[in-house]
């Protein structure tokens, strides 16, 4: 039989008749009221079943205190609401149901409460839906899901007053229930139990902040409290909080929000540099940003530039890219990065245009891409002075699916290998290029044949006089995309990548420093005597660096060498390795200006001398490498100017960053003062009251101090522009992702139609004014 609960309220002139018709999903139900007279209202509450009670005084919360909460509240006062709230959910947890605010009545001329309810939480009924005829419309949206009913129209309640003291006094308390009470087990499910306060709430923010997911987040907390009931929230509860966070940072917008994370960087850092443009309908056509030291560390890796674009890294499917390079410990280091809404000539022009007045217009000497033809007319047209390098990973990719029959065959794929990076010199390229299409009758492929013309793109024996610090192929911007995309899909936010991106950015900045510390306060060591050549190496080589020369030094050591010819100070030499005729390379040494040059020109690729030189060298007992074959951007060294400048800004950015250490260090005291009190009830009781006080003296304190830091913050918020930038729109992408084919299958389909040029306004900071840099290439 249904329960129903009738509050009959009389007072001189008012009458109420509460029905408790209550939607399920209302967390807080709130009828005002306003009451001319102060009289105080009588309950009268019928119930057709009644459920006796037991009381679970163990379950009181007494780590809080130790009064008793589980009889009548009658008589008892707070100074507010909350913490009458407070007192009822003690009493609600030593019976075994949860609580909810309800009704109120205000003052009609202060319009000040002065009287509350506070009811049980299956109090009321559930709002029945009109059963009007559905249209076709609604017919066809998705039916609700069916949500169980948890109102019973229970009539246990408090009733608070405003006294004359001024203080909210208990007028009435109903103790009857017409429900089973929950097990103890059970009561941390309530959701009256179920809070996350500003102090957990930091700490999700702290956990997620640092790369956990979040339900790892909570497993740390869980740990943390001992078991999960004692958290205070379920995982549910705590999944809905971090989705309500991320929603709410980008309420304003996803593109809005990554625009406005931009400004705030350059104000904190002037040297920032961005740019975006906006369609006319103003939505974000494509963005680029650096910060300062992406430029400075382009000032001294740019010379080798890495630019590849991927795909599917956000759920507006934009053309994510990245400009990077290798720094002095063969690590990569992020120069830029961008978003396009397509991949016609006209967008990469208008990245790299940007790019490179974000750095000074200071051009790299080589760039490698994949093969994407509008990315190859970009770059001839903004950058006609630096050697085009294709990406020879992505050239091996696309291979494959040419050969044939032939991919199985290994002596074909040694040989296309061989074509590619192996050779030394142009006419070794050619004899083995012949050779491999006499061989495996490749001279009617079309595909071979238009890779033949652009050799000049791809094979490292016709790119030996450009500097290209060894690489091979842009396989570097690959293990960018890997680092960076592990985490983004076609589901992420515009400001979700950004935060991964400035993860990622940062833990590679970490690295860098363990290894700058390394080479500081560590020695290479080695198989060979630590003289001469080696141990000058080690002094100005990085630990990684030193590796690859360490190499070169021991092939040296196993080498041999015929003088050919001599020409007054000038010595040729014939330098190769036993039983390896392709090894033989000519050494060209000039004793008086300690010269030396090789034909296999390792030097000009790749920065450091081969074994050819050095073995040349030891042959003249030669102590020291020559200066001018010590390339800066391989020595330790390589970011003197960077250090110099940080060394001058040292001490504002300790001042801004003072807190910091001083919050670690308190937690740490706060953290070991609970273990050591948690034994023993008085200790507890002693920091609790610790606490309170500490706590509201705190309050009190940032009160006061409120009106200034309001201030200050409306003073940070004006410098930011208000530029309103909408989200591009949204893509549904199927299917798992893939890169674009490269221009060499693209060359046989027809062409497409010219693109509308699409008229777009470019936003951002100003071009810096650059004074000449002080670049090493």
């Amino acid at each position: 039989m249904e329960c129903e609960q009738v509050l009959q309220i009389s007072m001189d002139n008012l009458q109420i008749c509460d029905t408790g018709d209550y939607r399920e999903e209302d967390e807080i139900e709130d009828l005002t009221i306003i009451e001319n007279q102060s009289d105080d209202t009588t309950i009268v509450v019928e119930q057709q079943e009644q459920q006796p009670l037991t009381v679970r005084a163990n379950t009181a919360n007494t780590e809080e205190d130790n009064e008793d909460y589980s009889g009548s509240l009658v008589g008892h006062t707070e100074s507010n609401i909350k913490d009458l709230l407070k007192v009822y959910e003690k009493h609600a947890r030593a019976w075994g149901f949860a609580v909810r605010l309800s009704t109120h009545r205000l003052h009609p001329t202060t319009r000040l409460m002065y009287e509350k309810y506070i009811v049980c939480n299956k109090h009321g009924f559930r709002l029945k839906r009109k059963a009007n005829t559905p249209t076709v419309t609604e017919k066809k949206k998705k039916e609700g899901k069916l949500v169980p009913v948890t109102r019973t129209g229970c009539g246990a309640l408090i009733r608070a007053k405003l006294n004359e003291d001024g203080l909210f006094e208990v007028k009435e308390h109903v103790l009857v229930h017409n429900h089973p009470m929950t097990r103890k087990e059970w009561q941390h499910m309530h959701r009256s139990e179920r809070k996350i306060t500003e102090e957990k709430a930091k700490t999700i923010e702290l956990l997620n902040d640092s790369g956990l997911k979040p339900t790892q987040s909570y497993k740390v907390m869980c740990h943390e409290a001992g078991w999960e009931e004692a958290v205070g929230h379920s995982i549910k509860d705590h999944l809905n909080f971090v989705t309500r966070k991320k929603m709410k940072e980008i309420e304003g917008g996803d593109a809005q929000n990554v625009i406005d994370n931009l400004y705030n960087l350059q104000s904190e850092d002037p040297d920032v540099f961005f740019r975006f443009r906006l369609k006319e309908n103003g939505k974000l056509e494509s963005i680029f940003w650096r910060d300062s030291i992406m430029r400075e560390d382009y000032l001294a890796f740019g010379d080798v530039t890495i630019f590849d674009t991927t795909y599917r890294t956000n759920k507006y499917n934009l053309i994510c890219g990245f400009f990077v390079g290798i720094n002095n410990h063969w690590k990569t280091s992020m120069f830029g990065c961008f978003f396009l809404g397509d991949e016609t000539t006209e967008s990469f022009v208008w990245v790299l245009q940007t790019f490179l007045k974000s750095m000074g217009h200071v051009a790299p000497v080589s760039v490698f891409t994949d093969q994407d033809q509008a990315m190859s007319n970009a770059i001839l047209k903004v950058l006609p002075q630096t050697r085009h390098r294709l990406c020879l990973w992505h050239l091996i990719q696309n291979a494959v699916s040419h050969f044939g029959a032939l991919k199985r065959d290994t002596s074909f794929k040694d040989a296309f290998n061989h074509c590619l990076s192996g050779c030394v010199s142009e006419e070794e390229f050619e004899r083995c290029w012949k050779n491999m299409i006499t061989t495996y009758k490749l001279s009617n492929s079309k595909w071979f044949q238009r890779l033949y013309k652009i050799k000049d793109k791809w094979c490292t024996g016709l790119s030996k006089d450009f500097f290209s610090a060894g690489i091979l192929s842009s396989q570097r911007s690959e293990s960018t995309i890997n680092a960076v995309c592990f985490k983004a899909n076609k589901n992420t936010s515009l400001t979700d990548f950004f935060k991964i991106f400035q993860e990622t950015v940062h833990r590679w900045r970490r690295t860098e420093k363990q290894c700058e510390f390394n080479c500081t306060n560590s020695t290479p060591t080695s198989v060979f005597p630590m003289t001469g050549l080696l141990k000058h190496a080690s002094e100005v080589y990085t630990l990684t660096l030193f590796r690859d020369f360490e190499f070169e030094y021991g092939e040296a050591i196993g080498s041999f060498s015929n003088i050919v010819a001599m020409d007054g100070y000038k010595l040729y030499y014939e330098v190769y390795k036993e039983n390896d005729t392709e090894s033989k390379q000519k050494v060209t040494f000039d004793a008086a200006a300690q010269r030396i040059a090789c034909t296999c020109k390792n030097f000009e690729e790749a920065g450091w001398l081969c074994y050819h030189c050095i073995r040349v060298l030891h042959l003249h007992s030669i102590p020291r490498i020559p200066d001018w074959y010590i390339t800066k951007r391989l020595t330790k060294q390589a970011k003197a100017d960077f250090w110099k400048k940080m060394d001058d800004t040292a001490i504002l950015s300790s001042q801004q960053n003072k807190f910091i250490p001083w919050r670690h260090n308190m937690a740490r005291k706060y953290y070991d003062l609970i273990v050591r009190s948690q034994g023993q009830q008085g200790t507890r009781k002693i920091l609790e009251q610790g606490f309170e006080r500490d706590s509201k003296e705190v309050d009190t304190f940032r009160n006061e101090n409120a009106v200034m830091e309001v201030t200050t913050d409306a003073n940070i918020t004006d410098r930011v522009p208000t530029v309103e930038v909408l989200d591009p729109d949204r893509v549904n992408t199927k299917g798992r992702n893939k890169r674009a084919k490269g221009h060499f299958d693209n060359a046989l389909k027809k062409k497409r139609g010219k693109r509308s040029k699409s008229n777009s306004t470019e936003y951002g900071t100003t071009t810096p004014a650059f004074t000449t840099p002080a670049r090493l290439f």
